[in-house]
């Protein structure tokens, strides 16, 4: 087999090869198609990948294949198979990394799962702000905080290095919140962030809104500074990338790929074995700490 980039199809083969699966459901991978009905659903929110990959009854994909009694049954591994970006020429059949991964994730006796309220996993999410007449990007990593099962919030909990944007200057409106949210909803992701507009104001209480280990940094300091004096003006988030560190061993990143295939929308777009040594690395860098 060649090197390269593979079609969705191959790629799909592929990766099925790697999971470790009852021989009863092997007939159902054999006759895999990538423009199911069901798999033209694309992955629109990442509540909804999590929901998939822990194969949570209660997702709409699950529900369909349910109702459907004329269809196959469909393990979790066709699933997990379905949240990865196919199209990524460096899912080969001779990457151990991802054997080990998906032995790993659905191990019969101690499978992986993901939870939205883990602090563990990450948004890395492209700001744009106005400084002094010039567009500026900075990123800002955010995890979720919760108290139990009471409530959840995102966190500022890293801001990245400033770099110059050559994009036109946007003309923004936004409406005004009702009431005086003190918190980054769960939810503010799916619509970009864009509830950042009524936080990043010139009488923000940043201890809202930032862990507090960032907010004795120097980067910290400066941000929320620059913010309430007014030298950076948020416009909107140009992209997200959310970065998974829940799994003893690996890392992963999950992206939105919007485009006119079965495949689409928040899918798995890079995978990586660490070491606790790596792990730490690997999130200090994120952080820019």
């Amino acid at each position: 087999m060649t090197t390269g980039r593979f079609s969705i199809t191959t790629a799909i083969f592929l990766l099925l090869s790697f999971a470790v699966l009852p021989d009863s459901s092997a007939q159902y991978f054999a006759n895999f198609n990538p423009n199911d009905e069901y798999f033209n659903y694309e992955v629109k929110l990442i509540d909804e990948f999590i929901e998939r990959f822990n194969d949570d009854s209660a997702t709409f994909l699950r529900k369909a294949y349910t109702k459907d009694k004329k269809h196959p049954a469909v393990s979790r591994g066709r699933l997990l198979v379905s949240l990865f970006n196919l199209e990524n020429p460096s899912f080969t059949d001779k990457d151990t990394t991802l054997k080990g991964f998906f032995r790993q994730v659905l191990d019969p006796l101690h499978p992986v799962y993901l939870s939205f309220n883990d602090s563990d996993w990450y948004a890395e999410a492209r700001g744009v702000f106005l400084n002094n007449g010039k567009l500026v990007e900075i990123p800002l990593v955010l995890h979720v905080k919760s108290q139990g099962d009471e409530w959840s919030k995102w966190m500022i909990t890293g801001i990245g290095n400033t770099i110059q944007s050559k994009e036109p200057i946007p003309s923004v409106s936004v409406n005004k919140l009702k009431g005086k949210e003190q918190y980054i909803s769960t939810s503010a992701y799916a619509t970009n962030f864009v509830e950042l507009h009524h936080i990043f104001t010139d009488n923000m209480q940043s201890e809202y809104f930032f862990e507090p280990q960032l907010l004795v940094t120097e980067q910290g300091r400066q941000f929320v500074k620059w913010i309430k004096n007014g030298q950076l003006k948020f416009q909107y988030v140009k992209s997200i990338t959310f970065h998974f560190y829940q799994i003893n061993g690996w890392i992963f990143t999950v992206n939105q790929f919007t485009r006119k295939s079965a495949n689409r929308g928040w899918l798995i777009s890079s995978v990586q074995k660490t070491d606790k040594a790596e792990k730490d690395a690997a999130l200090k860098k994120l952080l820019n700490r």
